[in-house]
C-alpha cells in the first residue's frame, strides 16, 4: 500500500483515490483514478469520504456507510462455528427435540445463543461462502460421527465416548467465509440510526489494518464500530457511546474527526462549540469523558479537523485556525490549559490531517490545496498550494478530500507539479508490451532496407572513405564443400560488399548473402590437410579451403570486416548472434 492514498469526492459525489508515494514506476500511477459506488446495479451519490492506511469509508445521502478495502498479501478469512444439540430419550433414542430448560437444538458454543444452519447469513455483502457446512471430525475429542457427549447441558464436562450416563450430546459444524470485496466498495451491516458524519483514526495505537471508526447518527448519538481488524475488516455492529452532557441535557452535535494516530474523538456542537473524548485507547475504545477546548478567539467554529499534535478550525467568519498541543488527553483527566490558536490564512475548509500533521483542504472553489512546509519547527507550514488535478474528464468542482490514511511528510511530487517523474522503468523492459514495440521497430527497419536495396543502391556508398578497403572486393584460389560432404569442390572465391560468390571450374556458381551470415570459425581439416572458414548461413554451412593458413586468417578478417560494416549500417539483430571465432585445435 505503500503511503497510502489521498481519498478524493467530487461535486457529483464520484469517491477518487491518487497515490501519496513521491516515487511513482508508471504515469498512470499520477492519475486520479475514480472508484464510483455502486449498490443493486446502480450507481449511489456518495456524502463524505474518510481515508485509512488499509481502507477508505464513504456515507451516502441515506445514510449507508460503505467500506473500499485495499488488496494486501493476506488473506481475509474466517471460520463460522455453530452446534447441534440432542438428547436422549428412552423408547426414542436422540432426538432434536430438547427440553425447554436445555440449549436449542442449534446454538453457539455455550449455548447462550440459538441460530438455525439454514438461516445463517453473511456478514455483509463483501463475504462469500468456501464450501458447505460439515462436521468438525477431530478423533481425539469425538466419536467417529462428531459427536461428544455429558451428562446434562448445564454445567457439562464433554467426552467422545457415549457412556452409559450420556444423556445429551452435541456435534460442531464448521465453515469457512472469505472477504472478496477487496479494491471494491462494499456495504457495511446497517445501524437503526441514520448516519450522517463519519470519522475515522487511531491508526499508531492499534495493530496493522486496525482502527477506529466513528459516527454521527442524525439524532445526534455518536456511535462506534466494533471489531474492526485485519480478518474482520468491516466489523461486528455499531455501538453507542456516551455523548456530551450539559446540564443534564445531550448537546447537539453537528460535526466529528478523529485524531488518524491517537484516536482522539472531536466533536462540534451546533453553537460552534468544540469537545474532546478523554481516556480513548485501544483497551477503552470509547473514551472516560468530556472536555471542552476553547475556540479560537471565542469565535465559533463552523470545521474542525485534528492530527497528531495539531488542531486546525475554520471559524464562522471563514478565517482559518491552527493550535498546538505536545499531546491530546489518552487518560481520564480533561484539558485544564486552552489550546493555543493562531490565524493562518482564509478561504480553505473541508480541512484533513494525516498523522504527521501534513494538510489539505478544498477552497469554496472546490479547488483541492495541500499546506506546504509543515514541521515540527514551522506547524502552520509556509503556503498552500493547488494540487495539480490529474483526471480523464473535465476538470471538475470538488467536495472534499482526506488525507487522513497517508503517511507522507515530503508532498509527493506529482500532487503539486505538472511535470511528472518516473522513478525507474527498468522491470519494465522484460514486459510483452515492450518486446512487442521492438519487434515491431525490426520489422519496420527490415522493410526500410528491403525498399532501399531495391532501388538498387550501392551500400558502398554509404560508407565514409576512411573505413573502405580494397578487400572489399577481394577474390582467391579456393575450395568449397557443403557440411557434410567430404570432397571439395576447387574454384574462385569472390568477396562483395553485399555477397559471397563461389565459381566453381566446373561452371556451377554458389552466392550467398552477407545478411544471411550467422558465424565463420576458423578450422584445420586433417583428413585433407586443408585450413578452412567453416561459415554458417541462415540456411546452410559451407566450408571455404585454402592450402595456406595465411590466405585463410587473410579471408577470415576481411569477412569479418565487410559484415561488421554490413551490420552496422542495416541494424539487424543477426549482428548479436553472430560469432567470431579463431582456429581450433587440431
Amino acid at each position: 500500500m505503500g503511503n497510502g492514498y489521498l481519498w478524493l469526492l467530487s461535486g457529483d459525489g464520484v469517491p477518487y483515490r491518487v497515490t501519496a508515494d513521491n516515487k511513482i514506476e508508471h504515469i498512470s500511477d499520477a492519475q486520479w483514478k475514480p472508484e464510483p459506488v455502486s449498490a443493486a446495479g446502480k450507481d449511489v451519490k456518495i456524502y463524505q469520504i474518510v481515508g485509512a492506511p488499509h481502507a477508505a469509508f464513504a456515507l451516502d445521502y441515506s445514510g449507508a456507510v460503505y467500506q473500499f478495502v485495499l488488496s494486501s498479501h493476506l488473506t481475509i478469512r474466517q471460520k463460522v462455528e455453530i452446534y447441534s444439540n440432542q438428547r436422549w430419550y428412552p423408547m426414542i433414542g436422540w432426538s432434536s427435540r430438547t427440553l425447554p430448560t436445555d440449549r436449542a437444538s442449534f446454538s453457539n458454543e455455550d449455548g447462550s445463543c440459538s441460530v438455525e444452519m439454514t438461516g445463517f447469513h453473511l456478514k455483509s455483502d463483501g463475504w462469500r461462502w468456501e464450501e458447505p457446512w460439515i462436521v468438525d471430525m477431530d478423533v481425539r475429542k469425538h466419536d467417529k460421527e462428531g459427536w461428544e457427549y455429558a451428562t446434562n447441558f448445564a454445567g457439562a464436562v464433554w467426552k467422545p465416548e457415549n457412556g452409559v450416563s450420556s444423556f445429551v450430546r452435541r456435534r460442531r459444524w464448521k465453515r469457512h467465509m472469505r472477504y472478496t470485496s477487496l479494491e471494491k466498495w462494499a456495504e457495511l451491516s446497517r445501524s437503526s440510526e441514520v448516519i450522517v458524519e463519519l470519522a475515522v483514526g487511531g491508526f499508531n495505537v492499534l495493530p496493522e489494518q486496525e482502527c477506529f471508526l466513528f459516527a454521527l447518527s442524525k439524532e445526534g448519538a455518536l456511535l462506534r464500530r466494533v471489531g474492526i481488524n485485519a480478518n474482520n475488516p468491516d466489523g461486528d455492529y455499531w455501538h453507542e457511546i456516551d455523548g456530551v452532557i450539559e446540564e443534564d441535557e445531550r448537546a447537539e452535535l453537528s460535526k466529528i474527526c478523529c485524531s488518524p494516530s491517537s484516536g482522539t474523538l472531536l466533536v462540534l456542537t451546533w453553537d460552534g462549540r468544540m469537545f474532546i473524548r478523554c481516556g480513548i485507547t485501544r483497551e477503552m475504545p470509547d473514551g472516560m469523558l468530556w472536555s471542552c477546548l476553547s475556540p479560537p478567539g471565542s469565535r465559533p467554529v463552523a470545521f474542525v479537523s485534528l492530527g497528531s499534535n495539531s488542531v486546525w478550525t475554520t471559524s464562522v467568519d471563514g478565517k482559518l485556525w491552527m493550535g498546538r498541543m505536545n499531546c491530546w488527553p489518552t487518560n481520564h483527566e480533561p484539558i485544564h490549559s486552552a489550546v493555543h490558536f493562531s490565524e493562518v490564512a482564509a478561504g480553505v475548509y473541508g480541512m484533513c490531517l494525516n498523522e504527521k500533521d501534513q494538510l489539505v483542504g478544498v477552497s469554496d472553489t472546490g479547488v483541492v490545496y495541500v499546506r506546504e512546509g509543515i514541521s515540527s519547527a514551522e506547524p502552520a507550514g509556509r503556503a498552500f498550494l493547488k494540487v495539480v488535478e490529474r483526471t480523464s474528464s473535465e476538470p471538475q468542482t470538488w467536495a472534499m478530500v482526506s488525507n487522513a490514511g497517508t503517511e507522507y511528510t515530503n508532498l509527493p511530487k506529482h500532487w503539486v507539479s505538472d511535470h511528472v517523474v518516473i522513478a525507474s522503468t527498468s522491470h519494465y523492459r522484460d514486459t510483452k508490451w515492450r518486446k512487442q514495440i521492438l519487434e515491431d521497430l525490426c520489422a519496420v527497419n527490415d522493410s526500410c532496407w528491403e525498399a532501399f536495396k531495391s532501388m538498387n543502391n550501392d551500400l558502398g556508398e554509404l560508407i565514409d572513405d576512411d573505413v573502405k578497403s580494397e578487400s572489399w572486393n577481394h577474390k582467391v584460389r579456393a575450395k568449397l564443400r557443403l557440411a557434410g560432404e567430404r570432397r571439395f569442390i576447387t574454384g574462385t572465391i569472390y568477396l562483395g560488399v553485399e555477397q559471397l560468390i563461389f565459381q566453381a571450374n566446373t561452371g556451377v556458381t554458389i552466392v550467398k548473402p552477407l545478411s544471411e551470415v550467422t558465424s565463420a570459425v576458423r578450422e584445420f581439416d586433417a583428413g585433407t590437410s586443408t585450413f578452412t572458414i567453416r561459415t554458417s548461413f541462415c540456411d546452410k554451412s559451407l566450408e571455404l579451403g585454402f592450402s595456406e593458413e595465411s590466405d585463410r586468417d587473410e579471408w577470415h578478417e576481411s569477412l569479418e570486416q565487410v559484415n561488421g560494416f554490413y551490420h552496422k549500417l542495416n541494424n539487424s539483430d543477426v549482428q548479436q548472434r553472430f560469432v567470431w571465432r579463431g582456429a581450433l585445435p587440431v
